[in-house]
């Protein structure tokens, strides 16, 4: 039976990390207190410090995600497992870039739609910007809430190394693929792809292997386990990819649409694109049968202050 990883925490802040985050948190969040209370519109009678005023609706919650990601979570594994590599999201695009095309629908719609409000009205206009609280806080919300979870997806500093093991392969912090439920593998340079036994004309995910050393490991395992590397790709695998990218231009037509036919705020189009993309996400998984896939859960180790001895809990 594999062991869950061990999630020890992540290290605490500098000095220098600790007061960027004050200011970051505290100037705000005394901005919208006072705009509350006083029932004030964000607007200054300075174009310069009324576009900065705005912009810092936008920069204080990606600054916030930066320092969500700032420190790493570690994550450790039994002494049975081999560290193969480490894989990051853009390392598996090769394979990967269809897995989630349809959700950066929604980011490059933003990009998009907000440049074009900035040069069209607001950088030659600065002045007449106006935000009340209530949409001011908004904003800040779908901005951190969208930073937070892209970047998890970008970042990936605590996903751990692909490892090895007798029980069979574990590729990110909760997919673990006993060899029972592999397949096969397809290799390209040193990507190799793992397909499920749940649906084998799919890639379920890829991982990375660089050295002749790490390559000879997972061949010896491959070969124990009667799983054989076979890289003809299926004609399902094809018409996946194609609706996959129909389904990005279909959510980013859809997002213009908005833009042009209602009056709904920026932000609000941006959620909808955003769960348009989750919707069509979430089809796409269960066509691949990602349910099934094999998911362990890290297991958290308390031994700092804040607990007494060490101790582990699941995380959920």
């Amino acid at each position: 039976m594999p062991k869950p990883l061990t999630a020890k925490g992540a290290s605490r802040f500098s000095p220098g990390a600790q007061i960027v985050a004050g200011i970051s948190l505290g100037l705000p969040l005394l901005g919208l207190w006072y705009c509350f209370k006083w029932h004030h519109s964000i607007q200054f009678d300075d174009p310069r410090l009324n576009l900065a005023a705005h912009a810092g609706l936008v920069v204080f919650p990606l600054i916030w995600v930066g320092l969500m990601n700032y420190q790493p979570v570690v994550y450790e594994s039994s002494d049975a497992d081999i560290v193969l590599d480490r894989s990051s999201y853009i390392s598996r695009l090769p394979v990967n870039w269809w897995m989630m095309l349809i959700m950066w629908a929604t980011p490059v719609f933003a990009l998009i739609a907000a440049g074009q409000a900035l040069t069209a009205h607001y950088l030659p206009h600065p002045e007449s910007l106006s935000t009340s609280p209530g949409k001011a806080v908004l904003i800040m919300v779908v901005v951190f809430c969208l930073g937070a979870f892209y970047a998890t997806i970008l970042l990936s500093r605590s996903e751990p190394a692909t490892r090895i093991s007798k029980e069979g392969l574990r590729t990110g912090i909760l997919r673990f693929y006993e060899w029972k439920d592999i397949h096969h593998l397809s290799q390209h340079g040193c990507l190799y792809a793992i397909f499920h036994q749940t649906n084998p004309a799919l890639p379920a995910t890829s991982f990375r292997v660089r050295g002749r050393e790490s390559q000879t490991i997972l061949e010896r395992h491959l070969s124990e386990h009667h799983i054989r590397i076979f890289n003809e790709s299926e004609p399902a695998y094809q018409l996946t990819k194609v609706a996959v990218v129909l389904g990005f231009a279909a959510n980013l037509a859809f997002g213009f649409w908005l833009r042009t036919h209602t009056s709904l705020p920026l932000a609000a189009d941006i959620l909808v694109s955003f769960g348009l993309g989750i919707a069509m996400t979430v089809a796409l998984e269960k066509y691949r049968g990602v349910a099934n896939f094999g998911k362990l859960r890290p297991v958290l180790k308390l031994t700092d202050e804040g607990a007494s001895g060490n101790s582990q809990t699941p995380l959920s």
